[in-house]
């Protein structure tokens, strides 16, 4: 799923540098991907708040959202 994913943001947001958070939902797959903006923190301080992104999946890793998280 994460690939996927991130072949998702790749497309629509070209980061390079990402944290997943994957979760199954009962119908598919939900992902989430924190753009890390500060490498050299640590934890969620990596992250921005405002760079987050949800992707759904369907099992076979096919796009059925991608969206802000906020």
């Amino acid at each position: 799923m994460i690939e996927a994913a991130r072949h998702a943001v790749a497309q629509y947001d070209g980061w390079s540098e990402i944290a997943w958070v994957v979760d199954r939902q009962p119908q598919h797959w939900r992902v989430q991907a924190w753009r890390i903006v500060y490498p050299a923190e640590r934890g969620r301080n990596r992250c921005a708040p405002y760079a987050v992104r949800v992707i759904e999946l369907k099992d076979d890793g096919e796009v059925l959202a991608y969206r802000n998280h906020l």
